[in-house]
């Protein structure tokens, strides 16, 4: 499903740091994987949504650069990604930040919710993992192209949103939002009504506030997301 697929180049970029996914009253979360795998100049993928995450109950959200969908597996389908995350668990001496291929990165940061703690940050082609390494890599190859009939587009209703200092190619807009600037440098939520007219996902907005411009990026959060 050729709308899930980001083309894979190979650049240095930080993953967005939010923690999985939790609230009171919702399902806990089983996997979550965040990716970077940037394919233009410009973007920064701290304002891409979780790449693929697994409830307890069964639901899936899967983002790409910027969109969002959901579904459900049935309990043998979600037993299928348990299983390949416990073998990644198994392997002998996983440390927390493994290589694929020296020099190229795409990066993933995949972390399990449910069992045997598991957080682990890779950077590299999947396809050229050594034996090693291979069940880690199978698991995000499967994750990154996951398909399911039950997915449909989903609307978020509030976004990360994040500003730093900085000057982008071209104009700037002038800023609109509730939150201040300070309160962005510090990451804070914002609702999707308050963003009609605004751009979100990996690729930021340069906005003008007196005599500073500003980067801004706003990140589609899921239920229980959080900055």
């Amino acid at each position: 499903m050729a709308r899930f697929f980001v083309t894979v180049a190979f650049a240095a970029l930080a993953l967005p740091t939010a923690g999985l996914l939790r609230a009171a009253d919702a399902p806990s979360t089983v996997l979550e994987l965040r990716a970077s795998t940037p394919f233009a100049p410009l973007q920064d993928w701290s304002g891409a949504p979780p790449r693929f995450v697994l409830m307890d109950d069964g639901q899936v959200f899967v983002g790409g650069s910027k969109e969002l969908f959901t579904g459900r597996l049935e309990k043998e389908e979600a037993k299928v990604f348990e299983n390949l995350a416990d073998a990644v668990r198994k392997m002998p001496g996983l440390a927390a930040v493994v290589s694929f291929a020296e020099g190229e990165e795409p990066s993933f940061h995949l972390r399990g919710g449910k069992g045997k703690p598991l957080d682990v940050r890779a950077t590299g082609d999947p396809a050229k993992a050594g034996p090693a390494l291979r069940p880690l890599a199978d698991l995000l190859d499967k994750l990154l192209r996951f398909d399911h009939p039950s997915l449909r587009p989903m609307a978020p209703t509030s976004f990360a949103l994040q500003a730093r200092e900085g000057v982008r190619r071209g104009g700037c807009r002038i800023w609109t939002l509730q939150a201040t600037p300070r309160e962005a440098a510090a990451g804070t939520t914002v609702p999707a009504s308050a963003l009609e007219t605004w751009v979100a996902g990996v690729y930021p907005t340069s906005v003008c506030v007196g005599d500073k411009t500003y980067e801004v990026v706003l990140r589609p959060q899921l239920p229980g997301d959080r900055p």
